[in-house]
């Protein structure tokens, strides 16, 4: 099976967000906003994604909020059971594996075309 997700777009207000996982790892959290065009009107989708160690620390030290961003991975959907209400929830996020930097145009405005600059990814993710 194929389970490869290719992904243009800006990182949220959020920024990216850091913590580290009980096995040591550091687990870095962001969202991206993909916007396209539909019938006259801007539509946009948030995606939950998650990098790890090195990947993840180059995305937080060169990468902010409002940042143009090209993001590979792949998708990975959460399962659990509210405990207020025990219904199941379920979450998909994207786990990603490489980053591209955007380029810029002369007037040093970032765009989503990006350059052919790859981060792989540790080989280790924790799950």
């Amino acid at each position: 099976m194929l389970n490869n997700v290719i992904l243009q777009g800006r990182i949220t207000s959020r920024g990216v967000e850091a913590n580290s996982a009980a096995s040591g790892t550091d687990v870095f959290k962001f969202s991206v906003n993909y916007s396209e065009k539909y019938k006259e009107e801007w539509k946009n989708s948030f995606f939950e994604c998650v990098a790890f160690g090195k990947t993840g620390a180059m995305i937080q030290n060169y990468f902010q909020a409002g940042s143009a961003i090209t993001i590979e991975g792949k998708l990975q959907q959460d399962q659990w059971e509210d405990k207020e209400t025990k219904q199941k929830r379920s979450k998909v996020s994207i786990i990603v594996n490489k980053v591209h930097f955007p380029v810029k145009d002369k007037e040093g405005v970032e765009s989503v075309d990006t350059a052919e600059v790859k981060i792989e990814s540790e080989s280790d993710v924790p799950f």
